[in-house]
């Protein structure tokens, strides 16, 4: 059963908290609208609400919209809304205390409760005064908000590394004092920041996932080592123990954030579009950019995310954690949907097959993973079978298999393997390259269907053919490839943007439009104009030949022109 969560706040993480402040400091609008999005998800800090209506004052004050007095309004009730709710926080006994020498115990300026008073009670304070006064509450607020949660969020997590770092140096020889260090982490830090803290250091390569790569899993293997297992499971018990729901919150934190798409970071070998030795090579650069991103790091987080899943949610005794157990896979399964991969599809699989009644909301999606990867898995073992079939210079004899491996449920070397899985594939693949060209036939015969009518070319009707042909060639619709294909939002252009539409200034002129003679005032009313009062006069369109320079079609002007009747 989850224990109390501790405080909420509107921020997800605390890189979204650092993003925030960021803007805030740079005057920027970003910053005011998070701001207000936190607001309507939650209670926001006093400091970041007075933070953000100070910088939002300043950017109104800057844009030059508003009267001196209406800026004056704003700054006094930013005034009035920072100190109150700085003041009131620290309203702790039984009879309110006064607000300037609360103020004075929090080390803020006396003429900030000044300019509060004299915007509340009295005369509204100078511009230039409270322009001042704005400035220096943004290095107060700063100083002794923003730096100070900065400090403390570094030193902590600071902290926290340090001693994981401890213990695994220490239970190599001394379990008793590596243990130690485990409580003292529970001590450092609480039930609301433990996420913040304890969570992502965990992710860190060299804990959860060993800097031994012999240690991690294997991609096709994903289970942990007895090693690693043995290691940490102690650990994250007593965080459970420490925090009811840590474990669960540690699963969330494996599937939807530590896992990662191999096919968008370019990690699986024989991916679309690369194969053998380059595909080995772009692997290893991302590699090298951000470890995290290796198969071998992302195998044995999903090893863990399996073990934790099976062993902290899907196997709980307690016959009344049964409310608990849905809501914990309410937040697996948002995870998983939320990051579709193929480690994620092995997550989903679990639950299937734990949790029978959601097999058949499950099954449409493991479905879609497994189309959507087919085609890369089915390539990386092509191209592992082409790179292990190619003749070597030096050939070796075919090894015997050892009993530990026939015993093992490793799979055999690829010389090893029967030739009718070969078979298989091979067939997988060429009903894939069939499918490709009936899809590119049908491209191709709509393509001629679409096409515009024959134009004339050189004078005659179809024209040459070779030149008909090239005209509506270029005429014709054709697939974007993936290359020159590029996502924009709707309403631009690919490498445009948003395209200029706005028409001349000269257009908006109704002695402009009277001049070219598209704008006819009529000279007859009917009644029912004469009684609305409506006035008007005849123009007389003036000689197309004067306007010929201006006008690309003349008689196309001249003839909207008898058309288009407006009352003036």
């Amino acid at each position: 059963m989850r224990g109390v969560t501790g405080r909420v706040v509107p921020w997800s993480d605390f890189t979204e908290w650092e993003q925030v402040r960021y803007w805030l400091f740079t005057h920027q609008h970003e910053g005011v609208r998070r701001v207000k999005a936190w607001a309507s998800r939650g209670k926001v800090p006093a400091a970041v609400d007075a933070t953000a209506v100070f910088v939002e004052v300043l950017l109104t004050d800057q844009a030059g919209r508003v009267s001196e007095h209406e800026l004056r309004m704003l700054y006094s009730m930013a005034f009035v809304r920072f100190v109150n709710g700085v003041v009131d926080s620290q309203q702790k006994g039984l009879y309110a205390g006064s607000v300037a020498g609360i103020a004075e115990s929090l080390g803020l300026p006396t003429w900030f409760v000044d300019l509060r008073h004299a915007g509340t009670h009295d005369r509204l304070p100078s511009i230039s005064l409270l322009r001042a006064g704005c400035l220096q509450a943004l290095d107060w607020l700063n100083a002794n908000y923003w730096v100070v949660q900065t400090t403390y969020v570094n030193s902590t997590a600071s902290d926290v590394r340090q001693l994981l770092l401890q213990y695994v140096e220490q239970s190599q020889t001394e379990s008793a004092n590596a243990m130690n260090c485990i409580r003292e982490i529970g001590s450092l830090i609480l039930a609301d920041n433990y996420r913040d803290f304890l969570i992502p250091c965990l992710l860190e390569p060299g804990f959860l996932v060993p800097d031994v790569k012999k240690l991690r899993s294997k991609y096709n293997d994903l289970t942990l080592n007895a090693s690693v297992q043995t290691l940490w499971s102690e650990p994250l018990n007593v965080f459970e123990k420490t925090w009811p729901g840590f474990c669960e919150d540690l699963l969330v934190a494996l599937v939807g954030t530590a896992l990662i798409d191999p096919l968008k970071t370019g990690t699986l070998k024989g991916s679309v579009g690369t194969s053998g030795n380059a595909a080995a090579a772009a692997a290893g650069d991302e590699v090298e950019k951000n470890p995290t991103h290796s198969m071998s790091y992302q195998a044995t987080i999903a090893s863990w995310a399996r073990h934790i899943l099976e062993s902290h949610v899907l196997n709980r005794k307690q016959a009344a954690a049964s409310e608990d157990l849905n809501d914990a896979i309410d937040l697996v399964l948002e995870a998983c949907f939320s990051n579709p991969n193929i480690f994620t599809r092995h997550i989903l699989s679990d639950i299937s097959r734990k949790q029978p009644s959601l097999k058949p909301q499950l099954q449409p999606f493991i479905s879609f993973v497994d189309s959507t990867f087919k085609s890369a898995v089915l390539s990386e073992k092509l191209a592992t079978v082409a790179t292990s079939a190619s003749p070597s210079t030096n050939p070796t004899k075919r090894r015997k298999t050892t009993k530990a491996e026939q015993a093992s449920d490793a799979p055999l070397p690829p010389t090893l393997r029967n030739p009718a899985d070969f078979e298989a594939e091979l067939k997988l693949l060429r009903d894939r390259v069939c499918e490709i060209e009936a899809v590119s036939v049908s491209l191709d015969s709509d393509a001629k269907m679409s096409s515009f009518e024959p134009m004339t070319v050189d004078g005659v009707e179809g024209g040459d053919a070779t030149a008909a042909a090239a005209t509506n060639g270029a005429n014709c619709w054709k697939l974007a490839s993936d290359q020159t294909w590029a996502r924009v939002p709707l309403g631009h252009v690919p490498g445009v943007g948003l395209p200029q539409l706005d028409l001349d200034l000269q257009l908006d002129s109704v002695e402009f439009a009277r001049t070219i003679g598209v704008l006819v005032v009529p000279s007859v009313f009917n009644a029912e104009n004469e009684e609305n009062g409506v006035v008007g006069y005849q123009t007389e369109v003036p000689d197309m030949a004067e306007h010929g320079e201006a006008l690309a079609d003349g008689g196309q002007i001249r003839s909207v022109a008898k058309r288009i009747r407006l009352l003036g």
